[in-house]
């Protein structure tokens, strides 16, 4: 019976142990467990900061760029604004146009019967090129002979702008009257180097 009795015992004390043992047992995987949620937990929040300052960054080299764009806009606008003015200006525009009619234009003649020919032919080139009207006695001033440069210096400067003006001018201070015409024409005769259809045309 005592023998029984210790038996019992031992098998009872055997089990406490193995419950034990299967507690710390349970103990420690649950321990395992919460410090692997706990170092996931860190480095999901390690990788969030980590993404966190990736997206910052990424905002602010955007915000740079779109600073940096739209100051290389305005720039370019102003320069722009600058050469649309530049090329509107009255200097630029005479320039322009000078540049392209230098060797169109035909100098002013030496005969003075020869200016009405002289400023039809202005006139046809003028309107052939569209050259605005505010351009074109800027344009003629520099194919005037000497003479009649010194002559219209006493155009005033509302005068010297208008082409009309200025051919009125000149026909009168040449004295390019219809009896002067009439006297050339009566007078005139074929060179030898020109045709009978050249010399009555």
């Amino acid at each position: 019976m005592e023998m029984h009795r210790q038996q019992l015992e031992a098998e009872r004390q055997q089990r406490e142990a193995a419950l034990q043992q299967q507690a710390a047992q349970l103990e420690a995987e649950r321990q395992q467990r919460a410090e692997e949620r706990q170092q996931q937990t860190a480095q999901f929040e390690a990788e969030l900061e980590v993404r966190k300052a990736e997206i910052c960054l990424q905002e602010q080299r955007a915000n740079e760029e779109l600073a940096l764009h739209k100051q290389e806009l305005a720039c370019q606008r102003a320069r722009d604004d600058q050469q649309s003015e530049r090329e509107t200006s009255l200097a630029s525009q005479t320039k322009r146009y000078g540049d392209i009619l230098k060797h169109v234009l035909p100098r002013m003649p030496r005969d003075p019967g020869e200016l009405i020919n002289f400023f039809d032919t202005c006139k046809n080139l003028w309107a052939l090129y569209e050259v605005p009207n505010e351009l074109r006695a800027k344009l003629l001033l520099p194919l005037l002979t000497a003479k009649a440069k010194s002559l219209i210096n006493r155009l005033d400067a509302k005068s010297l702008a208008d082409v009309k003006e200025i051919k009125t001018f000149l026909l009168n201070e040449f004295r390019l009257t219809s009896r002067e015409y009439r006297a050339r024409f009566n007078a005139a005769t074929r060179g030898h180097d020109e045709t009978h259809a050249l010399f009555t045309s």
